[in-house]
């Protein structure tokens, strides 16, 4: 018995024939060769491979009661089918109305099994019978094959096996069983890979046992199978719910039929009377085919073989924003779509090619959707809604569509107009190169070229500082941080340069986790840790420490309830941590502060060496929180708030980057309440977060600049608390902000 047969075999004892007392299967006579290896002894009834298949069924199950039976019908279109079978069954197939029939005739509790073809899984006209099993009676296994038994082997088939009646319980089991690899010996022979046979055997009956989860080849569905969704294995495998729930993070999915109206092009045969031919440019507009969308997803307008004429083509003429999509499915899997933009018009397409345009009430991103059309998630997408050579109207219209957020929508827009820019920038420099002789003197030609060529070298110049990890932290990362890395970076090889470095760690991660509390206080959600803390401060004279800024960092990270949000401002801070590296960058941070703070810091000749270690660890750190230079750190100095406009204008400071002179800036929200004299984070769509009181801007009465303060200490007994200082760790005292701090739960 060979791999395949034995694999057969197998599927057919574990999902059907195992523990019954009376198995019966009843094969078209096409398919006995293939099957009768696999099945029990006596069990095997051949019929002829027409529509005699019916009757045959019928007598069967008339003669006996099997409590379970396999079916392996002829596949006969219901058009090619007797016309009593086709008014008795409209539209089905003659290996659906076995099934029916089957089921229909069954005692409850008995298992049918039956072999079909992918279209009865997938095709909208098995839908009603998928249905009628899914209400009546209780699907069981479903179980694919990635080889061929030689039955039908042009056609994908599957076993379903369905038990009779409603059961009390909805599991459905999905398996896959993958193909065996084979080797050649020296010898010539093909050698099976039994270790792998054996593997999927043992997966499949571990699925039959498990009542949820996934294993390596199989799942189980606890609910039954959803309704008006395919049959399919890759439709409701756990990834591709994971894959889905993903595709989410933009901002949340829509069917594509929600976004975009979809209609075919015209037919030509219909439309032969409006065709000219495509080299009589003089007339007409040119017709769009799938071929001349290539695999650049460019359309070569200029390949067009035919033009047509516009009057009677209007239906079907394209409109800027229009989105084309190859009806035809390449081999590959992916879409071939293109973006039509208004200087490509006229122009007019015919059925090869269906048309996505999006619905006046609904703000499409045509970029952003042809990206996505054209990407790998869609090809997955097709796999799992059995969608293999051509798209259909219907079945692309529920395709899930990741919808972008205010957030993703502003990054994106950044991207086009930095693009835009720099694509202007390279056109200056050609323009400049092309125009070197068409001055009249050699001599003005040089000077505009040397002047031009200034310019292009300065932005060359700053562009290529962006790739200076070091740089973007000095010029992007809030003021206190950037000032401590500058510091850190040119640090001494003594144990003054050693604190340094550790100091710019635990300043980063006490900003990190003021702006988590933030977000957090924006969403509605506790922090537990900041009861141990308020105990701490108030009760036992305890101050702040790097310990509690971790901590808070990793409670956050592991708030379930805040990942699965949408919409989170600065939603990184609960997800930097994610990647190892950084946590335990960020671990090994913490641990050599807390070893030099006990006296435990190196000495001598080790100092350089951890020096070197610990900048390497900081740098992993503030790499994964440079998302910090998306939020400014704004300190507003003057507001006029206008209540019949409902407008606020403001005066602020972006204190960014590690200079302290910044220049005053004017804006203005519509937020109905901005303090002066207070610290906000901005987030991506420009709405102010307050991040006071967790920090204050004061002039350090130490050394006279202006810096950024957070709770250091409070002294319960006098009532007052000590500010630290993030740039410079000078303190100063305040009995004033005690309640502030009380309301925010700081302190108890």
């Amino acid at each position: 018995m060979d791999s395949e047969t034995l694999i057969l075999q197998q599927t057919l004892e574990v999902t059907l024939f195992s523990g019954q007392e009376r198995p019966l299967a009843l094969l078209a006579e096409t398919a006995v060769e293939q099957h009768q290896e696999a099945l029990p002894e006596n069990c095997l009834q051949v019929t002829s491979g027409n529509a005699a298949f019916v009757d045959a069924l019928q007598k069967l199950l008339a003669q006996e009661q099997p409590t379970c039976l396999l079916l392996a019908p002829p596949l006969i279109p219901a058009e090619k089918l007797p016309k009593k079978l086709q008014k008795q069954y409209p539209h089905l197939g003659l290996h659906e109305i076995a099934l029916q029939i089957a089921l229909e005739n069954s005692a409850a509790q008995s298992l049918v099994g039956a072999w079909l073809p992918h279209g009865f899984f997938v095709n909208m006209s098995s839908q009603p019978l998928r249905e009628y099993i899914n209400a009546a009676h209780t699907p069981r296994f479903i179980v694919d094959y990635d080889f061929s038994f030689g039955f039908e082997a042009a056609v994908k088939m599957r076993l379903l096996v369905v038990q009779a009646g409603k059961a009390n319980d909805q599991l459905v089991r999905f398996f896959r069983c993958p193909e065996i690899p084979v080797r050649v010996n020296a010898d010539g022979q093909q050698i099976r890979d039994k270790a792998r046979q054996r593997a999927v055997i043992k997966d499949l009956k571990r699925v039959a046992r498990q009542g949820g989860g996934a294993t390596e080849f199989g799942y189980i569905l606890r609910d039954g199978i959803p309704a008006n969704t395919p049959w399919l294995f890759a439709r409701h495998h756990p990834s591709y719910r994971r894959h889905i729930e993903d595709l989410g993070a933009f901002g949340g999915i829509r069917p594509l039929g929600e976004l975009v109206d979809i209609q075919l092009g015209f037919h030509p045969s219909e439309q032969v009377n409006v065709l000219l031919p495509g080299r009589d440019t003089n007339k007409g507009i040119p017709v769009i085919e799938g071929r001349d969308i290539g695999a650049d997803n460019v359309l070569h307008i200029e390949d067009g073989r035919y033009r047509a004429l516009p009057e009677k083509t209007q239906k079907y003429q394209l409109q800027a924003g229009d989105i084309c999509l190859r009806a035809l499915i390449g081999s590959d899997q992916k879409l071939r779509a293109a973006l039509i933009e208004a200087e490509m018009l006229p122009l007019v397409v015919n059925n090869t090619i269906l048309v996505l345009r999006p619905k006046p009430e609904v703000n499409v991103d045509g970029r952003f959707l042809t990206a996505y059309l054209q990407s790998d998630h869609v090809v997955q997408v097709l796999q799992a809604q059995g969608i293999a050579r051509r798209l259909y109207a219907q079945s692309l219209a529920e395709i899930p569509v990741p919808i972008q957020d205010e957030d993703v929508r502003a990054a994106l827009q950044a991207l086009r107009s930095a693009a835009q820019t720099m694509g202007e920038w390279q056109a200056e420099a050609q323009t400049a190169i092309r125009s070197l002789f068409d001055f009249e003197s050699a001599k003005d030609a040089r000077a505009h070229l040397l002047e031009t060529g200034r310019r292009v070298r300065q932005r060359e110049r700053a562009a290529c500082q962006i790739d200076d990890l070091s740089y973007r932290l000095r010029v992007g990362l809030p003021h206190p941080l950037a000032y401590r890395w500058r510091v850190a970076e040119t640090a001494q090889p003594t144990l003054e340069g050693y604190r340094d470095v550790l100091e710019c760690a635990e300043s980063s991660a006490c900003y990190l986790a003021f702006a988590a509390l933030v977000m957090m206080r924006s969403v509605g959600e506790p922090v537990g840790h900041l009861a141990e803390m308020a105990n701490r401060l108030t009760n036992r004279g305890h101050g702040t420490n790097f310990g509690d800024w971790v901590t808070i960092l990793r409670e956050v990270r592991d708030k379930k309830r805040v990942r699965q949000m949408a919409n989170v401002p600065f939603y990184e801070v609960a997800r930097f941590l994610d990647e190892p590296a950084v946590d335990d960058a960020l671990s090994l941070l913490k641990r050599n502060r807390d070893a030099d703070a006990h006296g435990r810091g190196p000495r001598g000749a080790d100092i350089p060496v951890k020096i070197g270690e610990n900048l390497a660890a900081l740098q992993i750190f503030l790499e994964a929180v440079e998302f910090l230079s998306e939020y400014p750190l704004r300190y507003v100095e003057e507001t006029h708030r206008d209540s019949i406009t409902g407008v606020t204008r403001y005066r602020y400071r972006e204190i960014m980057g590690d200079h302290v002179l910044v220049p005053v800036l004017e804006t203005e929200t519509t937020a109905a309440e901005v303090e002066a004299h207070s610290l906000y984070l901005v987030d991506r769509t420009e709405e102010l977060h307050l991040i006071r009181p967790f920090l204050t801007r004061r002039e350090c009465p130490e050394c006279g600049r202006w810096e950024i303060f957070f709770l250091d200490r409070f002294d319960q007994r006098q009532g007052i608390c000590t500010l630290k200082s993030m740039e410079k760790g000078h303190t100063i005292e305040d009995d004033g902000i005690t309640a502030v701090f009380q309301h925010v739960n700081l302190l108890a």
